[in-house]
């Protein structure tokens, strides 16, 4: 095999691809130009300038090699049994797909000795590939696993059967490593889906589903009920939703998953919300709110009675926001109560109470047991239904503050949206404090950030044809620390409606929204768009992530 191009050095190759940037290179170029490749990828990968990955992926295309991401590959049984486990464990190689005499295996360097043997050993021409050694050892544990299960006629015809399954070292260290990875990788849920011919896993990371590997298929029922057991769940039950909950310590740290399994095509498929324990409660202060929205929001905190609502869609932070406002209202002479489903994290001295459904146990029903409890302050996690709307509001207007979650498209249309649900407009104006709407951005890479000079496309969106002097936006250039991303954790944009005179006659007389939102202008109001504009001027998120996250002003 010939290098990329044959007047092309490693450095160059590395700069070319934006693993190194221009500046790094001059240094090095003097500094390794007389070593290999191979040397030069360890030196940078000491230095956090690749990962193993990067350097992989670097050496395959400088020796004109392909790279393969076995944790992507469907593999082929017939090529698994080309080599013993044994011999692909010890010298880090695996075969993959086999067509004919030609097998394609993936190693984790190119040693043209080895490449001699394996064509002696399996009889066949190798088509070599590289990958990481990770991911081989991964690979070769998981597929000569999932090999031998198959061998092994695993029928799981009795629940007894299937759950022996479950104790076995392979699927044990299986489950709790995917775990693991996500937690490493800061994911906030996991998914495991089966497909048709594998078993797809799924992490969430700063909101973005991504690819972490695919399961063999033989392991699909092993895997999805050693979950289930974890969760105390049924594992004889496939054919309705379950929904359980696990905890465990990783290191010194202790982490909570609610699960929630549901019957799909091709095998129940299991999500898994990962809740880190360790964590300490932010403050309202650490919320990224503007000066604004940050001010108006602890005056409407301090409101002795009505309704503050949190809006948003699933997994934007509403309950993060919720918790820090009470941890800002916690105070010894304050009976606080929340209703929440689930509970995600214990607050101290606040009395908690867990919605259960399947005992009849409702949001509604809790709520009307609290208010015989004497409570100062109420969280109800989410109000859906009428009942619940109706008490709410009346525990509003009879001197208690209550803090609830609503699911709107933004902030002003929370103003109608307990009339929506039935609640008579004259008992709702009169209990509305104010409403935060959020979205969760994500956050430029603080280690890759780079300033440029926005082009007139961009540029429309601050009202403006050309940039003036020093303007300039922000984006993340992608490196070892956020994994190529540019991005890394998340920020919250905001909006606040504080619920003014003028906002209140006009719910009570039922006008239209864009009434409403007009006088909310007039009284302060700056959209979640306009939120997110000011951050990406201030280098905190990207604009590209702005117009994701958020919609367009009407004008």
């Amino acid at each position: 095999m010939t290098s990329s191009s044959p007047r092309e050095t490693f450095i160059e190759l590395l700069v070319r691809n934006e693993r190194i940037t221009p500046d790094d290179a001059t240094p090095l170029t003097s500094e390794l130009s007389d070593l290999a490749p191979e040397q030069v990828v360890r030196i940078l990968q000491d230095r956090k300038k690749l990962n193993e990955q990067q350097a992989t992926q670097s050496l395959a295309e400088f020796y004109g090699y392909a790279y393969v991401d076995l944790s992507r590959v469907s593999f082929d049984k017939n090529a698994l049994t080309k080599l013993p486990a044994q011999y692909a464990k010890d010298h880090a190689v695996i075969p993959f797909l086999l067509l004919e005499d030609e097998l394609s295996v993936a190693v984790a360097s190119v040693d043209f000795g080895e490449i001699d043997e394996l064509s002696r050993l399996t009889g066949c021409n190798i088509h070599l590939h590289l990958s990481t050694t990770e991911d081989i050892l991964r690979a070769i544990d998981l597929q000569y696993f999932s090999y031998a299960f198959k061998l092994a006629g695993q029928q799981f015809d009795t629940t007894e059967s299937l759950e022996e399954a479950t104790k076995s070292s392979a699927i044990v260290e299986l489950s709790h490593s995917i775990i693991a990875s996500a937690v490493k990788e800061r994911a906030s849920d996991i998914h495991i889906e089966p497909q048709e011919d594998f078993v797809r896993v799924r992490y969430r990371i700063d909101g973005i589903l991504r690819e972490e590997q695919r399961i063999p298929k033989d392991l699909q029922l092993a895997l999805l009920a050693r979950y289930k057991i974890m969760s105390t769940l049924d594992i004889a039950e496939t054919r309705r939703p379950q929904d359980g909950r696990i905890q465990l310590k990783l290191g010194a740290f202790s982490y909570d998953l609610r699960v929630s399994v549901a019957p799909a095509a091709f095998g129940e498929k299991i999500v898994m919300r990962v809740l880190d324990k360790s964590k300490g409660l932010l403050s309202i202060d650490s919320l990224s709110l503007s000066a604004y929205n940050e001010t108006h929001l602890t005056e409407l905190a301090k409101a002795a009675s009505g309704i503050l609502f949190v809006t948003g869609p699933t997994g934007s932070g509403k309950t993060t926001t919720c918790y820090s406002i009470l941890e800002h209202l916690n105070t010894i002479d304050r009976n606080i109560v929340t209703i929440e489903n689930p509970i995600e994290y214990q607050l101290p001295v606040i009395t908690q109470l867990q919605v259960q459904h399947n005992i009849g146990l409702g949001f509604a029903d809790l709520l009307r047991s609290v208010l015989r409890q004497d409570p100062d302050i109420i969280l109800v996690g989410e109000i859906r239904d009428l009942e619940t709307a109706k008490i709410a509001t009346e525990a509003a207007l009879t001197g208690h503050l209550v803090l609830a979650t609503l699911h709107t498209n933004n902030a002003i249309q929370a103003t109608v949206r307990l009339v929506e649900i039935g609640v008579e407009p004259f008992f709702v104006a009169p209990s509305l404090l104010g409403i935060l709407g959020q979205r969760l951005s994500r956050r430029i890479c603080s280690h890759c950030i780079e300033s440029y000079t926005p082009p007139p496309e961009e540029l429309r969106y601050f009202q403006a044809e050309t940039a003036p002097p020093g303007f300039v936006l922000y984006r993340g250039n992608g490196c070892i620390h956020c994994g190529g991303t540019g991005y890394s954790g998340r920020i919250g944009l905001h909006e606040l409606v504080v619920v003014n005179r003028t906002i209140r006659e006009q719910v009570a007389k039922g006008r239209p929204i864009a009434e409403i939102e007009a006088a909310a202008h007039a009284a302060g109001f700056r959209s979640m768009r306009s939120d997110g504009l000011k951050k990406a001027i201030l280098g905190m998120t990207s604009l590209e992530e702005v117009l994701r996250v958020t919609v367009a002003d009407e004008k």
